[in-house]
């Protein structure tokens, strides 16, 4: 059989869902005689790419707008994109970023490939020039029979709703020897090595500290909780370059009871030893670090917004809020008022679920879809 040649097109490699995907089902790939190459068009390679070396060939061509020269590099970039796709020719290229990407599909045609996948992942709301400008492009893809795909059915919603354009469904998949359940007792002995008690409420949160994360609402929230409830703060991910997060903390004098910890490619060590998790966005696409905090048995409070609605929805016992620091505030103290069989119940029910729904069986959505184009 003839091994499948796929290019997976993103910005920088970052410790995000569609990477994290990537890596986990590498092996797969490779089994079913299809080999993964990724392009990063971001300003840097990005993080990840350390951990996606290993399954994938890896090439790096910046589409970033440069300070001093502006958009020159970005055009010169077409060119040298154009050049790659010319030189090396591969069955079907899949584009996952959408900065640049109808420059980067235009390269694909004109390069002579005609197998173009374009993974929407987050859900657009842009104004009305924006709005017209990207439906032109779309429709321009439809004709060049550029397929669409997504594997969150908030995201397809809005794509038919805004754009009129219909998107496939491949479900998501998070590592199960990974991110597997946490009993009480293997909780318990982690927090031991640790020094951290057992009777501690544990909050984990993941994500850059970009404003969509709305991270200030965990802090307002959190400075707000009783004095009498025992509590940890645990944040992973980016911070900003001003650090505003650890400055709010402090502001709110809560600076003691939050760890800020930078990324993380797994971030499973530490829910291990958590209670919470909480994804305070101001909007997601699929939030996979949501699913694999839930499989490991942490109890989600979702804010009610585009994306965690779809696993707001799908798993029963996830808590939604609304985007207020108040709401917040009484998700984590009805979690914490819970006895503790209760609680430990819900955590393994939650568990199940998304076991059931994301679980690594639908990496073969995707094989199957790659050989069918």
């Amino acid at each position: 059989m003839k091994k499948i040649r796929i290019l997976h097109v993103l910005g920088s490699l970052n410790f995000s869902g569609q990477e994290i995907m990537m890596e986990n089902s590498s092996s797969y790939m490779k089994d079913a005689n299809i080999k993964p190459f990724i392009l990063s068009t971001g300003h840097n390679i990005g993080p990840a790419y350390n951990i996606l070396k290993k399954g994938h060939e890896i090439n790096h061509i910046s589409f970033a707008k440069h300070k001093i020269f502006g958009p020159l590099p970005r055009f010169l970039a077409f060119f040298s994109l154009l050049n790659f796709l010319s030189k090396n020719k591969f069955h079907i290229i899949h584009i996952h970023t959408e900065a640049n990407f109808f420059k980067i599909c235009f390269c694909a045609i004109l390069s002579g490939h005609k197998n173009i996948v374009r993974t929407v992942h987050s859900v657009f709301f842009s104004n009305l020039i924006m709005r017209i400008r990207r439906k032109l492009i779309l429709k321009l893809c439809k004709f060049f029979n550029v397929k669409f795909i997504s594997n969150s059915k908030t995201v397809a919603k809005n794509e038919l709703k805004n754009y009129n354009l219909k998107l496939l469904i491949l479900d998501a998949f998070y590592n199960e020897s990974k991110y597997f359940y946490n009993y009480d007792f293997k909780k318990k002995s982690l927090r031991k090595k640790i020094k951290i008690s057992s009777n501690k409420l544990v909050l984990l949160s993941v994500g850059n500290c970009s404003a969509i994360k709305n991270h200030n609402l965990i802090l307002k929230s959190l400075s707000i909780l009783p004095k009498k409830l025992n509590w940890i703060y645990i944040h992973v991910g980016d911070e900003d370059i001003n650090k505003s997060e650890r400055k709010l903390s402090k502001q709110l004098n809560i600076q003691n009871k939050c760890k800020f910890l930078g990324a993380k490619h797994d971030f499973s060590r530490y829910a291990f030893i958590s209670d919470i998790y909480i994804m305070s966005s101001l909007g997601e696409g699929l939030g996979m670090a949501t699913i694999e905090a839930s499989a490991i048995g942490l109890i989600p409070i979702l804010t009610k917004v585009p994306g965690n609605n779809e696993i707001l929805k799908k798993i029963k016992g996830t808590i939604g809020i609304e985007l207020n620091p108040i709401s917040l505030k009484k998700a984590i103290l009805k979690i914490s008022l819970m006895k503790k069989e209760k609680r430990l119940k819900l955590s393994f029910l939650i568990h199940q679920q998304i076991k059931k729904y994301y679980s690594r069986k639908n990496i073969y959505q995707y094989i199957k879809y790659y050989k069918s184009i």
